[in-house]
């Protein structure tokens, strides 16, 4: 306990202070040290008394005050953890009593009912309608009274309860089971647990039904929204992936009784999430949206659906709809929102409902779509008229590697036009208004593309302004993001995570151990982009704390060489300056002979890191 806080100056505290050998005095004056029988048998005074000497002992520690053995620190840092947790829970306990007695004490005081009690708290009528509707039950009616007002004042806590995740505990296990997916790169519980107890931890939190997935989206929502906090131009990328689970399909279906089918009839689960992207540094700062769903294995086909006519809510496709919708309101107002798809997101409604002051489109086109020019009367396919588009301008770019397809310069020829798309003949946008636009055009000259490869062929619809070929660049540069969340599919699923081989048995646990593992494999992404690039704009602070900055800080300097070469280069705080330390941690040398870091040397630098965060976070 602190000074300020005790009635009189603590004697044992002094004599603690000033005795030379203070780890051996903590043992002669406390001979059950360590023992969590007898730390269970302290009250809360007795808690915090125990919590004030370990702190002494453990700063003299840090100060190289005096010396003990590491298995030692170990034994009081485990301890100091312990403590700790039990003060929280007998603080829990007693603003739980407190209530309670609250409640009886006025009860008993007032004489009142139930009802006129309520009003004198000022609920509104809302809850008073709550507890009459409960009161129609005979199993609630035999409740005794404090029992029947503790229900109410839980259930008003979970109507004026938001979604994300309030309980600290659960906060504090949603974070370190985050943090120890990155550190160990993989969304399976039995590898990113070193102990049995974190193991039991995270799958009681997974199978949690207090714990719901929205308000684990809620949580990362949130974090997108204060990343986004400032920018002008935000990319909102959109695209669906499926998680499959055939080989588990057994395991799930003894807890479950119909998990759930993806694609080709597999038991699995689809994935729709919004990466957005500062449109200024193409670094991701975290998702929008995140969709997830399956179909039923008695679903209908599209045929017997009569799939073509339905209603757009009624379709799958609705997805790019929906999301677009949710990105547009979930981030800044002030922010110029950019919805970026690919082929799947060649929808109609998409078109004639998105677009607004602030929120853009940029789709690639894949239907054979009417469409016309400023002659009302006449009207060609796109593909048509685009080829028959005056020739703007010639370019390059870089082609990185990919399935298929090799690194090379690939020579575009570029085209656009303002077009205005004619609604479709059948279906349910039959009828709708056109819609005005832009379409660009870039086909990949015949002298670049390799023997044995397609040549690149974009052909993207945009509601931004396209006059000029630096507009036109400037959008195709846009959509060459898009990459990013493929990148971020494959980390998550192939790239170590290995989301995929997870053996959870319910689709709820893996529903969010897959939205945990998004935020885990982006903070792994953002760090390896953000060294690749050398971008120097974007702060630490959206992946780090304050506290992890401050040993980001500390081992920094000593991973920096006595050469030029071996400095950190970079502005202190930013994400690049963090990546460098991080890689220098992972055994990487600095020198430009070495090859670039990977995902591999950046997952064991945070290894060193959080290691090194565990110890100084206690010893602090």
């Amino acid at each position: 306990m602190n000074d300020s806080t005790c009635p009189r100056p603590c004697l044992m505290k002094l004599d603690l202070q000033s005795s030379t050998n203070k780890l051996a005095f903590l043992k002669d004056n406390w001979p059950s040290f360590g023992q969590i029988e007898s730390i269970d048998r302290l009250s809360e005074t007795e808690l915090r008394c125990t919590l004030c000497l370990l702190d002494v002992v453990l700063a003299a520690l840090a100060k190289d005050e005096c010396f003990c053995p590491n298995r030692e620190i170990i034994r009081l840092v485990l301890t100091r953890t312990y403590v700790q947790n039990r003060c929280e829970l007998c603080e829990t306990e007693e603003i739980r009593s407190k209530l309670v007695k609250g409640f009886c004490t006025r009860e008993k005081k007032n004489g009142l009912s139930r009802k006129n009690n309520i009003r004198r708290r000022g609920i509104s009528v809302f809850y008073g309608a709550i507890l009459r509707m409960l009161s129609l039950f005979s199993s609630f009616r035999k409740l005794p009274f404090i029992h029947k007002y503790i229900l109410f004042f839980y259930l008003c806590l979970m109507l004026l309860e938001t979604d994300q995740i309030r309980d600290p505990r659960l906060l504090r296990r949603l974070n370190l089971i985050c943090s120890q997916m990155v550190v160990h790169q993989s969304a399976i519980v039995n590898q990113f647990s070193k102990e049995h107890k974190e193991k039991m931890g995270a799958y009681r939190f997974l199978n949690n039904s207090s714990v719901s997935s929205d308000a684990i989206l809620s949580g990362l929502i949130h974090t997108c929204c204060k990343n986004a906090s400032g920018r002008k131009h935000l990319l909102c990328i959109q695209d669906t992936s499926e998680i499959n689970y055939e080989a588990h399909v057994e395991r799930m279906k003894k807890k479950t009784a119909s998990p759930g089918i993806v694609g080709q009839r597999q038991c699995g689960t689809f994935l729709h999430p919004v990466l957005v992207v500062d449109a200024s540094s193409h670094i991701p700062i975290g998702f929008s949206s995140v969709k997830q769903w399956n179909r039923s294995p008695a679903a209908l086909s599209r045929e017997e659906r009569n799939y073509r006519y339905q209603p757009i809510e009624e379709k799958e496709s609705y997805r790019w709809i929906e999301s677009g919708m949710a990105a547009s309101e979930q981030m800044p107002r002030d922010a110029v929102k950019t919805i970026i798809g690919d082929r799947e997101a060649d929808i109609f409604e998409l078109f004639s409902r998105i677009p607004a002051d602030n929120v853009h489109l940029l789709i690639r086109s894949v239907h054979e779509r009417n469409c016309r020019l400023d002659d009302p009367d006449c009207s060609l396919h796109l593909n048509t008229l685009m080829e028959q588009a005056v020739l703007r301008a010639e370019y390059s770019f870089e082609v990185l590697p990919g399935s298929g397809r090799k690194k090379r310069v690939a020579c575009m020829e570029l085209r656009f036009e303002r077009v205005t798309l004619c609604a479709p003949v059948n279906g349910p946008a039959k009828g709708s208004p056109p819609v005005s636009l832009y379409c660009i055009h870039v086909k990949e000259k015949s002298s670049s593309t390799p023997v044995n490869e397609s040549p690149i062929e974009w052909r993207l619809l945009t509601t931004h302004v396209v006059e000029t070929v630096e507009q036109a660049i400037e959008c195709i540069g846009w959509y060459r993001c898009r990459w990013l969340i493929e990148e971020l599919f494959r980390v998550l699923k192939r790239k170590g995570f290995m989301i995929e081989d997870a053996q959870l048995e319910t689709v709820s646990a893996l529903q969010k151990l897959i939205l945990i593992s998004l935020q885990a494999a982006l903070q792994v992404m953002v760090l390896k982009l953000s060294f690749d690039k050398e971008d120097e704009k974007l702060s630490s602070e959206i992946y780090f704390t304050s506290k992890e900055i401050e040993l980001l800080h500390i081992v920094g300097k000593k991973s920096e060489g006595n050469t030029k070469i071996q400095q950190n280069p970079y502005k202190k705080e930013s994400m690049a300056w963090a990546a460098w330390i991080i890689a220098r941690l992972g055994a990487w040398s600095a020198y430009k002979s070495q090859s670039i870091p990977g995902y591999i040397t950046f997952k064991n630098g945070l290894d060193r890191f959080y290691t090194q965060f565990e110890l100084y976070e206690f010893i602090r």
